[in-house]
């Protein structure tokens, strides 16, 4: 029986000769809500998101206020646009990003990650590209102030 969690043991240290080839690029946009005043974290009640050329709505009418989404970004794009409708208001969140791809080790798949370059937001008060490469790592990308 020994042998058996030996083999398994070294069969799966065998898996990771490669060196890390762990990806940690991601298309999904950490955005949070501040108040311009304070600028502390603030509870907005979202009526709807919507990214331009994507069919679906996003956060339709969630049940609790948010004080942050997490926004797709497409790989073979450059460019986004997504529209906000919250308490009678309708914002827009234009963004501009690169893809940049390479190889972390030779034996390693190549991976995307993708760097915010430029935001520009219409009905917001203001805006701060916080972390500009984004990852899986919780990580918030950028601050709206409402």
């Amino acid at each position: 029986m020994r042998w058996v969690f030996f083999l398994i043991a070294v069969c799966l240290c065998a898996c990771f000769d490669r060196g890390d080839c762990t990806d940690y690029s991601s298309n999904k946009l950490h955005v949070g809500f501040y108040n311009n005043s304070s600028k502390k974290t603030q509870k907005i009640k979202m009526d709807s998101v919507l990214m331009e050329g994507l069919d679906s709505v996003m956060y339709k009418n969630p049940t609790d206020s948010l004080s942050s989404v997490i926004l797709p970004l497409n790989y073979a794009q450059d460019v986004a646009r997504f529209h906000f409708y919250y308490q009678s208001n309708h914002s827009i969140l234009d963004l501009k990003y690169t893809r940049k791809t390479f190889v972390l080790a030779v034996d390693c798949n190549a991976i995307d990650l993708l760097t915010l370059d430029d935001a520009t937001a219409i009905t917001i008060k203001d805006l701060k590209i916080s972390v500009p490469d984004i990852t899986k790592n919780a990580i918030e990308n950028i601050k709206l102030y409402f």
